[in-house]
């Protein structure tokens, strides 16, 4: 059959903007969005030796190659090291200064356990990183960022792809006998690479997220149309998978949200029950291969404190005292002679009662009984009949028990250990649901009322744009040293009446709640600890953002914008452009406020603030704090602020 073969064209993807081209994206951006798939990924796959380096400093061998976890990103892998006739295939990450191998793939390896059919097809690096400019795609990142659309697909069917670089693939027939590429450790460390062929993994907007590489120990003259066109479908492919993963990720992390909550009306202070149960039935769910053991307590203690943190008890809990005391007074109640036990229906309103006969008001119990309704009125107006008195003395005796049940709770009841025990359950719910390096609960009553009491604040006044960024010329630099975290807990806050001149700008916020990953209030007070951040300054915040807001923050001290790519101006001053002196740079409120926070919250890379209303009293009661110290996790406006709104509400 004589004619040309039709070519295939690439449909444009459904979540691309338009056909017309890429969107241009600030290297800030692009990182960010590597992280966000990235810190997806990792929190599924829980992949242990990713952070690992995998080319020592000296000329000692390199570790022991670990496969990757998640066998569909291997298949997908292991399918073009098939289909390309090639060695291995990678699949990698490419953030700005390193480079993440996340999945590697040979020809004959097993993508349930450790082994191969071809002793040649073992893996060389496995899941690993390594400084970017290590690898052979950092000489070829640049040229992929200034991409404005997909590659032309109508070329010959005949037409090879030579060695070279270009905005949609980089190929090296040689890598021996090409210095550029051989002087980088990738290709020195290599027991045999000769072919080398990679292209761009693209995100929605175009912005480049790493690279899907193939390797070869032959020369190769070049790659044919059909297998780029092949290659680029794979990296579509790929792209959507850790899609689907960051997907799956927000479900897990939604999921956590609700049981939070869930736990915390229930009186409960931590995840980690049941987040143990639910990962011992992944690792039942791990596959054939897998042999069922019964996890020991201290294995399941150490998986929580990987998940969650290890706390340093420190010989009290206010949890702990709390259930004793409650468990204390059920035992006192127990022993209460006559008692009978009732519902808590019935129990509720023999108290009612037992008020209304003590203040002399009549009133009438709608509790179902089978007695005659004119029993309740003959025990309130004070029936003297033998069998009036005969009915009701269960009911007086367990009014009379119940009675003595509130006062003895009264007596017992300690409102500031009771509010100090909220605060401490919430801030360590908190931090556990949004895996976050901790969280904060500051008393606000009193710089909330210094709004109102200084500009007649109303109920549930929200400042303008330009009023909430407008910048603060007093702000006070003469603070607490910076490594002080912590302040001591305590509710000797100010009242909301309080007068705002008492507001010193050295005055440090009170603590009510805090919990990091290595400390918390469920585990005694923090004498040691300082959260160095003054009334004054917590006052500024709250009126700039009375709604809340997040900082994401750069190892450049560059501010990440919450959604989206509108970064503030310093985030633009550290993209591909030339860098501003800090001192000529625009510092606006947001990044001034970003900058203090960072300070206060050492190694803070996001970190989300939120006050928390109270209608009662028509203030600011509390604000809240909560951070992330890891760079591959940045919070979300429309994820995690909706998610400490609504723990806000509960408190």
């Amino acid at each position: 059959m004589s004619g040309q073969a039709p070519q295939h064209q690439r449909p444009p993807r459904d979540n691309s903007p338009s056909v017309r081209g890429f969107r241009p994206t600030t290297e800030l951006s692009r990182e960010r969005e590597v992280y966000k798939y990235l810190h997806a990924w990792t929190s599924l796959v829980r992949p242990q030796s990713l952070h690992r380096a995998a080319f020592p400093d000296d000329d000692a061998a390199l570790p022991t190659p670990e496969p990757c976890g998640d066998t569909a990103l291997t298949a997908l892998t292991q399918l073009c090291a098939l289909r390309m006739h090639a060695r291995r295939a990678m699949v990698s990450l490419v953030s700005a200064g390193v480079e993440y191998i996340l999945a590697e793939a040979t020809r004959t390896m097993s993508l349930q356990y450790d082994t191969t059919e071809d002793l040649a097809d073992i893996l060389w690096l496995g899941c690993c990183c390594f400084p970017r400019t290590d690898g052979l795609n950092d000489l070829a990142l640049d040229r992929w960022r200034k991409a404005a659309t997909y590659r032309d697909t109508a070329v010959a069917p005949r037409h090879f792809f030579k060695e070279g670089c270009s905005e949609h693939w980089c190929v090296v027939s040689d890598v021996t006998e090409s210095p550029e590429y051989q002087e980088r450790a990738f290709a020195q460390r290599a027991s045999n690479l000769r072919f080398y062929c990679s292209i761009p993994l693209r995100g929605p907007n175009g912005a480049v997220l790493g690279a899907l590489s193939i390797m070869d120990d032959r020369p190769r003259y070049g790659v044919s149309a059909a297998e780029m066109l092949f290659l680029e479908d794979s990296a579509d492919t790929i792209y959507e998978h850790l899609q689907t993963s960051f997907v799956r990720s927000q479900q897990q992390r939604s999921e956590s949200f609700i049981q939070a909550l869930g736990l915390f009306n229930c009186q409960k202070s931590s995840l980690r029950d049941w987040w143990i149960g639910r990962d011992n039935d992944r690792i039942r769910k791990s596959g054939r291969y897998h042999v069922e053991v019964e996890p020991s307590p201290q294995d399941q203690q150490d998986r929580a404190d990987d998940e969650f943190g290890k706390q340093e008890k420190a010989g009290f809990s206010v949890a702990t005292e709390r259930r004793q005391r409650r468990t204390d007074s059920e035992v006192r109640e127990d022993h209460v002679d006559g008692v009978i036990p009732t519902s808590p229906t019935s129990e509720s309103n023999a108290n009612a009662s037992t008020a209304r006969i003590r203040q002399g008001v009549s009133g009438k119990d709608f509790t179902p009984s089978t007695n005659n309704p004119g029993s309740h009125q003959a025990e309130f107006v004070g029936e003297t009949t033998s069998e009036t008195g005969k009915r009701n003395r269960p009911r007086t005796r367990r009014a009379a028990a119940s009675a003595e049940k509130m006062k003895k709770r009264r007596e017992t009841f300690d409102l500031a250990t009771a509010i100090e025990s909220t605060y401490a359950r919430a801030s360590n719910l908190v931090r556990e649901a949004i895996h976050g390096e901790g969280a904060v609960f500051a008393d606000a009553k009193a710089a909330s009322a210094a709004l109102r009491n200084r500009r007649g604040i109303k109920t549930g006044f929200v400042p303008s744009s330009g009023e909430a960024n407008s910048s603060d010329a007093g702000r006070d630099n003469t603070l607490q040293n910076p490594s002080d975290l912590y302040l001591d807990s305590g509710v000797n806050s100010m009242s909301e009446g309080d007068k705002s001149d008492s507001l010193s700008p050295k005055r440090i916020c009170t603590v009510t709640g805090f919990s990091t990953r290595s400390r918390s209030i469920l585990h005694g007070p923090s004498s040691a600890h300082r959260f160095a951040l003054t009334e004054a300054e917590l006052r500024r915040l709250i009126r700039r953002y009375p709604t809340g807001k997040i900082f994401n923050l750069a190892d450049s001290g560059a501010i990440y914008s919450s959604s989206g790519d509108s970064d503030v101006a310093a985030s633009e001053d550290a993209s591909d452009g030339p860098k501003l002196p800090a001192s000529s740079a625009r510092r606006t409120p947001v990044s001034s406020d970003a900058k203090r926070l960072g300070e206060i919250m050492v190694g803070a890379r996001t970190i989300a603030f939120y006050p928390i209303w109270d209608d009662a009293s028509e203030l600011f009661s509390s604000v809240l704090f909560v951070w992330s110290n890891t760079p591959m996790r940045y919070f979300d406006q429309s994820v995690e602020m909706n998610y400490l709104a609504a723990f806000g509400h509960s408190l």
